[in-house]
């Protein structure tokens, strides 16, 4: 649990802390209790904040940073386990992305639209029913066989 936000945290040298722990710092191979996770030199105001969500992760970027944005999408696009970004209209475009907008991710909920929406990696094990034996790449504290709503990859059923 937590890989994205581990790995983005690397990534941009930034400190990693547990928004279910009481802010605590996560430590060197440990990571979040429910895989949701803050970066910030000190929370609680954090620079980034990310939300596990199985399949897919949200990313939120408060400040609405351009230039941290872009060196999340650069950092992001480099793990072999992406294989879609979306990203808010408002941030700009980057490469290799593509805006919320097309795909029907902005909506008008009072609650903070995210920044970023990470795509896991999902594929077919090789049986003649791909959608029957698929793998997914998921950051979330359900187990093989509990179930999710899944990915957006054509492997998910």
């Amino acid at each position: 649990m937590g890989f994205l936000a581990i790995d983005l945290a690397k990534a941009l040298n930034l400190p990693l802390f547990d928004p279910n722990d009481k802010n605590v710092r996560i430590a060197d191979n440990a990571h979040p209790k429910a895989g949701n996770g803050v970066l910030d030199r000190i929370p609680p105001s954090p620079i980034w904040w990310f939300a596990t969500n199985g399949g897919s992760d949200l990313i939120y970027l408060p400040n609405k940073d351009k230039k941290l944005a872009e060196r999340t999408v650069k950092a992001l696009l480099e793990q072999d386990y992406v294989s879609g970004l979306f990203v808010d209209d408002n941030l700009g475009r980057f490469p290799g992305t593509l805006p919320m907008s097309e795909l029907g991710l902005k909506g008008k909920a009072a609650t903070p639209n995210p920044s970023i929406v990470v795509n896991f990696r999902s594929y077919s094990t090789g049986c003649n029913e791909p959608t029957n034996c698929s793998v997914e790449v998921a950051d979330t504290v359900l187990r093989q066989g509990q179930g999710m709503h899944g990915s957006f990859g054509a492997a998910t059923p």
